[in-house]
């Protein structure tokens, strides 16, 4: 992905387990069967019994996420916007996810005291428009697999205005690499996003980020978010 990295949480209400299959993979979760062969939890086979691994989403519960240290570097005016916090929230569906939004706090442009602010939001808020996207397989080596998005409905991934620099217009996706152990049922897990470079699924095209910093011409963005942790479902990825 073109410009952006950063480290977060698996937003997960469920938890998911990914298979290193050429098909595309998908969630998968414990679930209260007749004759189930497996114990509660899907970590053990026999015992008690009663639950069975299945595709699915769980109760299809929103994940929520908070984080620190997030960064959006803009190539085409060197500058680097920091900003204190973030948090997210979004939906798993069976072939990715949906409805998922980002808010940073606290931003501003690194060595200037101007905020840096998504029109309707707070002072020194910026608003990530609503994601959405579908697994896929980054390499069958590992394997690394993750979650591709894109804003819903449009390509407007984020605006806002940072006093001297004027409006910052933000269009493009990412890839969410699903990192740590992708094969065990948790309510939380580690995603990747790594933007400084066009990633792509295997046998897809790429996706990356393109900033619009006023009067400029459109350049490279970087978002680098560090420490998210997000929870949601007992979910794995298979």
């Amino acid at each position: 992905m073109v410009g952006l990295a950063f480290v977060a949480f698996l937003a997960s209400g469920a938890v998911a387990a990914v298979a290193a299959e050429a098909n595309a993979p998908t969630w998968y979760e414990c679930r209260k069967v007749a004759g189930g062969r497996v114990d509660k939890g899907c970590l053990t086979e026999g015992g008690a019994g009663g639950y069975e691994v299945i595709e699915g989403v769980g109760n299809g519960k929103p994940f929520r996420g908070k984080g620190k240290e997030v960064q959006i570097l803009l190539d085409v005016v060197a500058a680097n916007v920091v900003c204190n916090s973030a948090k997210s929230e979004g939906f798993y569906t069976a072939a990715g996810e949906r409805k998922v939004s980002f808010a940073f706090s606290g931003c501003k442009v690194f060595g200037f005291r101007e905020p840096c602010t998504s029109a309707g939001a707070r002072t020194g808020e910026i608003k990530i428009n609503p994601l959405e996207g579908r697994l896929g397989i980054i390499s069958a080596v590992g394997p690394k697999v993750g979650v591709e998005l894109t804003p819903e409905g449009g390509t407007s991934f984020t605006k806002f205005s940072c006093g001297l620099f004027g409006a910052v217009a933000i269009t493009g996706g990412v890839i969410e690499e699903i990192t740590g152990d992708i094969s065990k049922f948790s309510k939380q897990a580690t995603g990747l996003f790594e933007s400084y470079f066009l990633w792509h699924f295997e046998g897809g095209l790429g996706v990356g980020l393109v900033a619009t910093v006023g009067s400029n011409p459109p350049g490279p963005a970087h978002l680098v978010l560090v420490g998210m942790q997000q929870k949601g479902e007992y979910l794995e990825v298979g």
